[in-house]
């Protein structure tokens, strides 16, 4: 349901994202100058007349974030809108390294390393070999998973949710700069991995 009716005028579109897991979720995060009650009002009403209910509706308290409205479609959609601070959205830039400079391309420096797993061992990552494939048609398990390994080894890096962290690099891949993203586990294997369109 996104399209240019489907937000208000101001909103300014600042980032997508989806589950590279499970591909269970899809989420905008947009900027605007309207207070939440306001844009709650256009969610709510929009969504209800595409035959969404309101579940839970929260407006004040701790936790993160602090106001937010859940709805839910046919038992099998569950929709939510969270209202984070300019505060709030500081932190979390400052925390996916937002605003540092973008990682420097080191030329197939990935084709020396040495994978610590088979691909096939690293979670989820499997999935993603058509992802890289697309870019480089040449690529092999081999290499996706030397790939992952150097952006483990010479990625930023931040934490994750449990214990572990996720590695950010951009590699040279059949001759493109490309930005990966590595997601490690807490015991310090990697889960999985994929190209940042």
């Amino acid at each position: 349901m996104h399209g240019e009716d489907s937000k208000p005028t101001d909103f300014e579109l600042l980032n997508k994202h989806r589950d590279f897991h499970e591909e269970t979720f899809v989420g905008y995060g947009y900027r605007s100058k309207l207070d939440y009650q306001t844009v709650k009002r256009f969610y709510l009403d929009y969504f209800a007349q595409n035959g969404w209910v309101l579940a839970e509706d929260k407006n004040d308290g701790w936790g993160d974030p602090k106001k937010y409205a859940r709805l839910f479609r046919d038992a099998e959609y569950d929709g939510r809108l969270q209202h984070y601070s300019a505060e709030d959205i500081q932190k979390i830039r400052e925390a996916q390294g937002i605003g540092q400079p973008p990682p420097v391309p080191v030329l197939a420096s990935w084709r020396s390393v040495t994978a610590s797993r088979p691909l096939d061992k690293m979670g989820h990552a499997k999935k993603h070999l058509g992802d890289f494939q697309k870019i480089d048609p040449t690529l092999t398990n081999d290499d996706v998973a030397k790939i992952l390994e150097h952006v483990r080894k010479v990625g930023q890096s931040s934490p994750t949710k449990f214990g572990g962290k996720a590695f950010e690099a951009a590699v040279d891949i059949g001759g493109k700069s490309v930005t990966v993203k590595v997601i490690e586990s807490s015991g310090g294997l990697i889960k999985t991995g994929y190209p940042i369109p």
